[in-house]
């Protein structure tokens, strides 16, 4: 069987044989009962109206969509489901257009009643309008006395019979009347079972936040985040007359009633929100700017669904989903990735005596997820009563926030009210300045007095200068003890999140690995063991902040590598051991990937880890996967990295030799440079070498090689090559990898580029042996150890002082260097030798086939010509008709034997497979275009679905023999499945 290996999947697209809706959604549970009732038949793709016995395509969502209000029709506006027809022919439309519903006034279907216009849930609203016209269009023609657009939870209804036809807004109804009857004034009422708001998944109340978005984007009228701005008022309207404003019995105010203005819609809402501004002016600072037909625009696509009642969990993470997307994309704001915000909440484990604080609260993440944390775990406690009383008594006297962005700290606040408040408790100030300026009275009140938990994730980068913010002086970490100009604000962050707390605090904070690593900031480290006890410190994958956000952003987050670090504000006066245990782990997995995509999620096990750990309290803990440690307060004299303690690397060299510092065993020790300018557009001159041309053999590689002009080497001052010097990458990916620059070198003049350093062993030392020692598992395993930094992870030249080296007596160096040559060598060889055979399989294999192809050298530019008659394929993209593929075409037709198309010997038909998302620690394995090499599986980073091979369809099942093919990305990458798989 042939399969195509899709990307980043192998098995994409996969169509089930039987369509299932969306989980938990209004239409799945319209469409359900509608089976049960025998209204209809949902048979693998396919639905069956039974009252008119017409079939749809039930996966298409216009026809979901229709299913669903075909019952409403039936069961809610309670009409004769013998008086309802689908696909009806309008007269004098060309071209022929069909009504997709139509309700007739009598038996015989002679008089349309009200036709109605179905969409899928989440057009734009360019695209609701545009379906208006369709639906007066049919109406018109079909003379019906009422029409309804239906676009998921989006209603819009119209009296058309009694208005002129270009009538768009005076006749705009609350909705179609119920089984011929009157046109109600309004809707929506509160507690009425039939007309009540609804509640909503997280997939439908994203394309609800969606829609306003773009309503109030009005194309790009406004930026993103203005929009959202404007939106956040709008939901706090609807959330307060909701929650506050309407009574049990009455119509909600947020609605548009029968033959109401967009006038009358609009002042209705603006008179909700300025009644919050008289009540709280510090929170509503600014008037709704939105004019008054994109406030009914807004107010008709949110009239329906239920912002108050919808699950917490579901209008957080849409919430937040949503505003990450505008705000990454407009302003540059990396919010905390909720895995890791759920994560460090956890961890602490906050009770209901914990006063909280994030003072850089950005969105609210932190607060929002402890409120939720709480409120499930008293409701699991208490009685409902009880619990909601204690709950909204937590929220709004003990958890509190701080962020210097105005506009970040409204939608806090907004994410606070969504949540069922405590958005009085976030205060719009700078944290690292003087608390007594700061407006909210309890913050400043509970200064370093009350704060029992602080969780923050404070901006990375940015320097605080003391002629800017003259409080720089006032900090130990910037200029109080030492004269300093300016600081890192992550740093100064330490110190005033210690400040905040009460002695005895904990603390969870996001830091970049420089402050854990740099030697420059061992000053930091000193601060941070002196004033806490050290809880724990985890380390995050380089790709935690490099996330995408929602779809169509473009956004690929900041990129920093970074930790997580847990500390206890030490109490007066008190005396930690010197030697206590820290919790250590290293999360290689944190539940998405670098492009953003379902991964495993270690987590759960860090945290089962950290639970074991506390009751130990062992230095000697260990768990291997994921990787979980403890080390003693002694061991810590530099840097405070997991990394740099993980366990391999801990393990002391035994030798006989002495050990000395690599500065004490070499005389140069360099990396290069290359012009400001570049070197992309420089085709000769001098070989500039970087790590990409160091193979993982020792040897090198000059594909792709760049060269530097001959003017700017000869003033080159440092990282000229020369025979036996030792190459080292200094930074990115591939750091520590290590080649020898032998005789056999082929350039008498080349440079390394600044992401190489260049090491010429001292006279008498021999540099194949100090090559072989950086070369060995040890040795390698002493480079990466060293690796420092943040944003761009390498080695310095810390490591002169930090790396030792076993060194004999020269005799003996001699005797390991030449063991050591002799076997690279014949390694080589060999290679070679491996290299030449594969060569020479495919010159036998298209001789035996009587196939000869000259080569062709192709031109830059790549200019060329084909006459039409060449055309005969349906493409007409230049890349089809490349000079070598058609060669190629021509050649195949001189083969001596006869042709075949790959569908005519194939046993089965080309399959594509599952489009899996979600991956777990074990299960069944689940190729990728990564794993598929020239004929070969490449196991490495394997991914496992938590599903069994028996419910997995067979025609997507491996099995030998299979033929495996990429068809996107590196494209045209074939393997075969060779003995039995688990795949």
């Amino acid at each position: 069987m042939f399969r195509w290996c899709d990307d980043p999947f192998i098995h994409r697209r996969y169509i089930m044989a039987e369509f299932i809706p969306p989980k938990e959604s209004i239409i799945r549970e319209a469409i359900d009962i509608g089976e049960k009732e025998g209204l209809l038949r949902v048979s693998g793709k396919k639905i069956e109206y039974l009252a008119v016995k017409k079939s749809y395509n039930i996966a298409d969502p216009e026809e979901q969509v229709r299913a669903s209000f075909y019952y409403e029709l039936i069961k809610k506006y309670q009409y004769p489901k013998e008086r309802i027809d689908l696909e009806v022919i309008v007269p004098r439309r060309e071209p022929t257009d069909k009504a997709d519903i139509v309700v007739y006034e009598d038996d015989e279907k002679k008089r349309p009643y009200i036709v109605v216009e179905c969409k899928k849930d989440g057009i734009s609203q360019a695209e609701i309008k545009q379906a208006i016209e369709q639906a007066f269009g049919n109406a018109n023609s079909l003379r019906a006395k009422y029409t309804i657009l239906v676009a998921g939870n989006v209603r819009i209804a119209f009296d058309v019979a009694d208005f002129p036809p270009e009538e768009r807004e005076k006749n705009i109804i609350a909705d179609i009347p119920i089984r011929y009857g009157k046109v109600v004034k309004f809707k929506y009422c509160k507690g009425d079972t039939q007309w009540d708001l609804k509640e909503v998944t997280r997939d439908e109340l994203l394309a609800k936040f969606q829609q306003c978005h773009d309503t109030l984007w009005e194309g790009g009228r406004r930026n993103p985040a203005e929009a959202f701005d404007e939106m956040s008022k709008l939901m706090y309207c609807k959330i307060q007359d909701e929650r506050f404003l309407t009574q049990k019995g009455e119509y909600y105010r947020f609605q548009v009633g029968t033959y109401e203005t967009i006038n009358e819609v609009a002042e209705r809402i603006r008179k909700i929100y300025k009644d919050a501004q008289e009540i709280d002016p510090e929170v509503f600072i600014e008037p709704i700017k939105a004019e008054n037909p994109i406030i009914y625009t807004v107010a008709e696509i949110l009239q329906g669904i239920s912002l108050a009642r919808t699950d917490l969990d579901v209008k957080g993470e849409g919430y937040e989903h949503f505003l990450g997307g505008v705000f990454r994309g407009a302003m540059g704001q990396y919010f905390t990735p909720r895995p890791i915000v759920t994560f460090m909440v956890n961890f602490l484990d906050p009770n209901i005596n914990d006063f909280v604080i994030d003072p850089a609260c950005g969105s609210g993440g932190f607060l929002i997820y402890t409120l939720e944390r709480m409120r499930k775990e008293l409701y699991a406690k208490l009685d409902e009563k009880d619990a909601a009383y204690r709950w909204q008594d937590f929220a709004l006297k003990q958890v509190y926030g701080v962020e210097i962005n105005s506009q970040l700290a409204r939608v806090s606040m907004m994410n606070m009210i969504i949540h069922e408040d405590g958005h009085t408790n976030i205060e719009n100030a700078d944290s690292l300045d003087n608390p007594e300026i700061w407006r909210r009275q309890k913050i400043r009140e509970y200064f370093g007095r009350k704060f029992t938990l602080l969780l923050t994730n404070p901006p990375f980068g940015a320097s605080i200068r003391e002629k800017e913010k003259p409080y720089l002086v006032s900090y130990e970490l910037g200029g109080k003890i030492k004269k300093r100009n300016r600081q890192k604000t992550e740093i100064l962050f330490i110190e005033r999140c210690l400040d905040f707390l009460k002695p005895g605090g904990r603390m969870g904070i996001v830091l970049p690995d420089g402050i854990l690593t740099n030697s420059s900031l061992q000053y930091v480290r000193d601060f941070i063991t002196e004033r806490t006890q050290i809880l724990a410190v985890l380390s995050l994958p380089q790709t935690a902040f490099k996330r995408p956000s929602s779809k169509g952003s473009g956004d690929t987050g900041s990129g920093v590598k970074a930790s997580l670090l847990f500390l206890r504000k030490k109490k007066e006066g008190e005396k930690l051991s010197k030697d206590y245990p820290i919790f250590m782990a290293v999360a290689e997995h944190i539940g998405y990937d670098a492009t953003g995509r379902p991964d495993k999620d270690e987590f759960p096990e860090i945290l089962e880890a950290w639970q074991r750990f506390k009751k130990e309290n062992r230095i000697d803990f260990f768990v291997k996967a994921p990787l979980c440690f403890a080390i003693g307060r002694g061991e810590i004299k530099e840097r405070l990295d997991p990394f740099y303690y993980r366990h391999e690397f801990r393990l002391t060299i035994r030798t006989k030799y002495p050990c000395r510092k690599l500065r004490e065993v070499i005389d140069e020790f360099e990396s290069g440079a290359r012009p400001k300018k570049g070197v992309k557009h420089i085709e000769t001159g001098i070989p500039s070498i970087g790590g990409e041309h160091l193979t993982g053999d020792g040897g090198f590689t000059f594909v792709k090689i760049r060269y530097i002009p001959l003017k700017f080497y000869q003033k080159l001052q440092k990282g000229r090559i020369k025979t036996w010097d030792i190459l080292i990458v200094k930074d990115g990916a591939t750091t520590g990898k290590v080649s020898l620059v032998g005789e056999d070198f082929p350039f008498k003049e080349a440079a390394v580029n600044e992401h190489v350093f260049r090491l010429k062993p001292k006279e008498g030392i021999n540099p194949q042996f100090i090559f072989t020692f950086f070369f060995s598992e040890s040795g390698q395993s002493a480079i990466k150890r060293l690796i420092t930094g943040a944003t761009q992870r390498g080695i310095t030249k810390d490591i002169l002082d930090n790396l030792l080296i076993p060194l004999p007596p020269r005799e003996i160096q001699d005797k390991i260097a030449s063991i050591m040559d002799k076997a690279y060598k014949t390694k080589r060889e060999k290679e070679v030798e491996a290299e030449d055979l594969l060569n020479s399989i495919e010159p036998y294999v298209l001789e035996e086939l009587g196939i000869t192809i000259s080569r062709i050298e192709e031109k830059s530019p790549k200019v060329f010509s084909v006459t039409a008659d060449v055309l005969r394929s349906s493409r007409l993209d230049p890349f089809h008709y490349l000079p070598k593929f058609r060669l190629i075409e021509k050649v195949l037709d001189k083969c001596k034997y006869p042709l075949q198309t790959i569908g005519d010997i194939l046993s089965a038909p080309i399959v594509n497979g599952l489009d899996a998302r979600k991956f777990v620690g074990a299960g069944t394995k689940y190729l990728r275009v990564g794993n598929i090499k020239p004929d070969e599986i490449d196991e490495t980073d394997i991914k496992f679905l938590d599903i069994s091979l028996e419910d997995i369809k067979k025609d997507i099942k491996l099995k030998p023999n299979d033929v495996l093919l990429t068809r996107k990305g590196t494209f045209g990458i074939s393997a075969v499945i060779r003995g039995n798989t688990s795949c």
